[in-house]
């Protein structure tokens, strides 16, 4: 193991990371990431070369261009999508899990008694009712 892949961590001993699953899952992450980059990318550029090929009344080395953005768009930004989606669900299932553990493990405290109303002997101005003593 190289010392570049191992992480400080709380104390600070160079310790390899303790979740290989949450550097596995940032790593998906940032593979998705760069589809997206390039499948969007891919889709200016379709819609730029249409923009010139209408100009120039639809040249066919243009096309061929335009078709080949939207497949490339059509391959990578599918796949990073999921997957990005997939990523998103697993960190914020890993969150409420946490969550949870957390709220488990805290003692328990018994419900809180709502504190009393004070009521006021003074009635309103218009009141029916006459105040006794």
């Amino acid at each position: 193991m190289r010392n570049d892949d191992l992480d400080p961590g709380p104390t600070g001993d160079g310790s390899p990371s303790p979740d290989p699953i949450v550097e596995r899952r940032a790593h998906i992450a940032s593979w998705a990431q760069r589809g997206k980059r390039i499948g969007y990318l891919a889709l200016v550029i379709a819609i730029a070369v249409f923009s010139v090929a209408l100009y120039w009344d639809l040249p066919e080395a243009l096309m061929v261009v335009i078709v080949a953005c939207l497949v490339i768009a059509t391959i990578t930004l599918l796949p990073s999508i999921v997957v990005g989606y997939g990523v998103n669900a697993a960190e914020r299932d890993e969150r409420t899990a946490a969550a949870e553990h957390a709220h488990r493990a805290a003692p328990s405290q018994p419900p809180r008694q709502p504190a009393p109303v004070e009521r006021s002997s003074s009635r309103r101005p218009g009141s029916e009712a006459p105040d006794t003593p």
